[in-house]
């Protein structure tokens, strides 16, 4: 079994700890929110996901599971370390990725050994070339100091945990084959369909998995409109829609907007367009998700936006952040 260390213990983070602990590996949660680690320490979960706190509990009591508030542990006890902090919108639109360069920045200063990273936040087409050029800055190299991966998360949240266990999929993405094996090797005991691909192939799936079920909402609500100018049930309508194979009945519920638990942070295709270039774009725009209407409609998106895996300014952007190191 594997020594995991999870950076961020949000919804994503907290939830990827746990299951890996269930799995029995040996894992680290991390986040400098001493008062949260104090909770987890203690056995107690501090967002509320049906199955969480149990299995956390047994797990912390089996020594399977612990958590610090220290990242040069982290980095010490850690042969994979997952990043899973929040990846907020700005008021441009644009991701804030700032607790990613300061966690990455962070494990580098710590690096002592041969380390994969694996990137679970929500994170834009240029974050690991951004990755690679601070940890390159470090003195540190590829393949000989640490190896770069993707596996994004497709989490609903109050089943946050359950999808853990059972996914719809697994997704994991690396520049070589037997790097991406490894990390889809941690979720040995799993039965869900798997896919090994690129780093950028699994970026686009999870912004495409996004921008596809808010299409759907949006869909439905226009539907929605044309029943209440008509004098038509849309309650109908949505079963005469779901009964065709080739649409189904999830994500056709009418409502408000799509998101999480995360107000702050957006989804392409809510209700700004969906452009080309924001998905290439190292710090694409999406709009900020709005209230949720049904619990079907709720994903999760990394964590809450107050929390931060490592201290740094939130508001500098990542051009400034390089410019300052070199």
């Amino acid at each position: 079994m594997a020594k995991i260390g999870v950076i961020g213990t949000g919804y994503v983070g907290l939830v990827t700890a746990v299951g890996f602990s269930e799995l029995g590996h040996d894992v680290l949660g991390m986040d400098i929110d001493g008062e949260k680690i104090g909770l987890l320490k203690r056995g107690t979960s501090p967002i509320d996901e049906a199955g969480l706190e149990p299995v956390l509990k047994k797990n912390l009591e089996k020594g399977k599971l612990r958590f610090t508030t220290s990242i040069g542990e982290t980095m010490k006890f850690s042969d994979y370390i997952f990043v899973a902090v929040n990846t907020p919108v700005d008021d441009d639109g644009s991701a804030d990725l700032s607790q990613v360069i300061e966690a990455v920045d962070s494990l580098a200063s710590h690096m002592d050994h041969y380390v994969i990273i694996v990137i679970k936040s929500t994170v834009p087409v240029g974050t690991f070339e951004l990755t690679e050029e601070i940890l390159k800055l470090k003195g540190k190299i590829e393949g000989r100091d640490y190896d770069l991966a993707s596996n994004p998360e497709f989490l609903r949240e109050g089943k946050a945990y359950y999808d853990f266990m059972h996914p719809s999929r697994i997704i994991v993405g690396a520049k070589e084959k037997k790097i991406a094996e490894k990390v889809m090797s941690l979720y040995e005991g799993i039965n869900a369909p798997r896919l090994l691909t690129s780093i950028q192939n699994a970026i686009v799936i999870k912004y495409a998995s996004n921008a596809f079920l808010a299409t759907r909402i949006s869909f439905i609500n226009e539907i929605a409109n044309i029943c209440e100018a008509i004098g038509a049930d849309i309650a109908d309508v949505k079963k005469g829609l779901g009964h065709d194979p080739r649409i189904g009945h999830h994500y056709l519920q009418p409502g408000i907007g799509y998101g999480g638990p995360l107000p702050s942070e957006g989804h392409p295709g809510t209700d700004k367009d969906v452009r080309t270039e924001r998905l290439l774009s190292p710090v694409p725009r999406s709009g900020p998700s709005e209230k949720r209407a049904s619990g079907e409609n709720r994903d999760l998106q990394n964590q809450e936006p107050s929390r931060k895996a490592t201290d740094g300014n939130k508001d500098r952007d990542t051009r400034t952040h390089l410019q300052a190191r070199n």
